[in-house]
């Protein structure tokens, strides 16, 4: 959970960031649309936060609820040897898009689009970019949440329409941009194989 939180935060950041780079050079789509990615992660922060317990309604009033520490603080520990071999099985799979930009190389994850890092080379940006998929992949799986498949598994023939309000399409737009679904299709397909097994 902390993760995620963090996460999401560092993500809405960077987009801003990247926003404002795309102001300087007026690039306006470009600024608009991450300045929306940013606003999304933030807006799924504070998703999480009311969700998972950091307030909790009792009545008609909102109190602060405290929950149990962990004995090991999870940022300061090593991934299970198991968990790590499945998510670098897993993540050796997914397709790295570099970028150039500024300078520096920019990699970014296609199944995994919040997923990016940076390098002087293009060798040195997708080593890095592939041990955040790495990473992320493993958090993802001792959550017991299912990462997002390889693009390159299969094609996918059958489509289900579902229709949501406004507020739930939103709500899941925000969810699966900060667990990094590239899309809603992909995140609600991983959440519903994960509840059937």
């Amino acid at each position: 959970m902390k993760f995620l939180l963090v996460w999401g935060l560092a993500t809405a950041i960077a987009a801003a960031v990247s926003a404002l780079k795309a102001v300087r050079h007026r690039q306006w789509c470009r600024a608009g649309l991450t300045f929306a990615a940013a606003l999304a992660c933030v807006a799924a922060v504070c998703f999480l936060l009311v969700r998972h317990g950091n307030v909790m309604r009792r009545g008609d009033d909102m109190a602060p609820t405290t929950r149990p520490r962990q004995a090991v603080d999870e940022a300061d520990r090593p991934f299970d040897p198991e968990v790590l071999r499945r998510a670098a099985e897993i993540a050796g799979k997914y397709q790295v898009i570099l970028q150039f930009e500024e300078g520096d190389y920019i990699g970014r994850g296609l199944e995994l689009p919040n997923a990016f890092e940076d390098g002087k080379t293009p060798d040195e940006c997708v080593t890095k970019t592939r041990e955040m998929f790495i990473t992320m992949v493993a958090t993802m799986i001792e959550e017991g949440e299912v990462p997002p498949p390889p693009a390159s598994e299969g094609k996918r023939t059958e489509q289900v329409n579902v229709r949501l309000s406004v507020e739930e399409k939103l709500v899941l737009e925000a969810s699966a941009r900060c667990r990094g679904y590239a899309g809603l299709a992909d995140y609600i397909r991983a959440v519903a194989i994960a509840g059937e097994k």
